[in-house]
């Protein structure tokens, strides 16, 4: 059994999964025996986080070097391939500590994308250990990095999600004057050919749906959103090209009343079912109306 030096999967915990194939594992049993395998998607999600160990439960955070290699890499291979540093992360199933943000730190990093928490690792049971249980877009740690939140989830093939679920949504989001912000994996759309059409089907489905229903619709990377949220008075600025556009308007005034009563609404439900109650709910949805 080797592996290729010139092989690097971003998503995968190298160490354990080589150990795991000494082992003949079970788990891995088709990564083994399947040549050229990439789909790591399949896994256990316990084996897809490369910053812990997750070979056995509980998992385990990795080494500091290790954190240093993996993080470098990334960041290298990056502006490598982009030619502009990468400024915004995501951890593979979301499964971090604050070890890692410091990494990320050293490299440039300076937004951060989330499903709303952070999870250090896994129990013995494989529930995650979420810290913190909680995370507002705009929220930011105490290296001043910037925390997004993936809010609408379109993964079709998982079989959870729809375009119209996933509308209904970023309905949700737009309505509470937040960021849509779209989880949708790559293996969506690179198994059968079926499920890729599919995907992709729904996917263009959910996206005219947003546009055209939805008022004032702009597209920005995570970088973009990243850096109008930290300076919002400044223009959108594409690394990539590069070029600038607008800065993103934010609520003033009276306009900024109909998102934070939604924001009550979706948030705090023993307060709505003390407004309907009381019949404050009345003048509230006249307002968001």
């Amino acid at each position: 059994i080797y592996v290729k030096v010139e092989v690097w999967c971003s998503a995968l915990n190298g160490k354990a999964f080589a150990q795991l194939i000494q082992q003949n594992d079970t788990r891995i049993e088709q990564a083994q025996s399947t040549q050229n395998w990439w789909d790591w998607e399949t896994l256990d999600s316990p084996l897809q986080g490369h910053y812990v160990d997750g070979s056995s439960l509980p998992t385990t955070p990795i080494s500091k070097t290790d954190a240093e290699s993996i993080i470098d890499t990334a960041t290298q291979t990056f502006q490598k391939i982009f030619n502009v540093p990468s400024i915004s992360t995501v951890a593979p199933c979301y499964l971090w500590n604050d070890e890692i943000e410091l990494e990320w730190y050293k490299q440039g990093i300076q937004v951060i994308q989330t499903t709303g928490y952070r999870c250090t690792g896994r129990d013995a049971t494989g529930k995650y250990t979420q810290n913190p249980p909680l995370i507002r877009v705009g929220d930011s740690n105490k290296l001043g990095q910037i925390y997004l939140v993936r809010n609408v989830m379109y993964e079709p093939v998982d079989g959870k999600n729809t375009a119209d679920t996933a509308y209904k949504e970023a309905v949700i989001a737009f309505k509470q004057a937040l960021p849509i912000s779209i989880s949708t994996h790559r293996y969506n759309y690179t198994r059968s050919i079926q499920e890729h059409q599919a995907s992709l089907a729904g996917l263009n489905t959910l996206l005219n749906n947003i546009t055209r229903k939805l008022a004032d619709i702009r597209f920005v990377s995570s970088p973009e959103l990243g850096r109008s949220i930290t300076t919002p008075a400044q223009e959108v600025v594409n690394q990539f090209e590069p070029s600038s556009y607008p800065a993103i308007k934010r609520l003033d005034g009276p306009a900024k009343l109909s998102p934070f009563l939604y924001r009550l609404y979706y948030r705090h439900p023993k307060l709505v079912i003390a407004s309907y109650l009381s019949g404050q709910i009345i003048p509230a949805w006249i307002i968001c109306k």
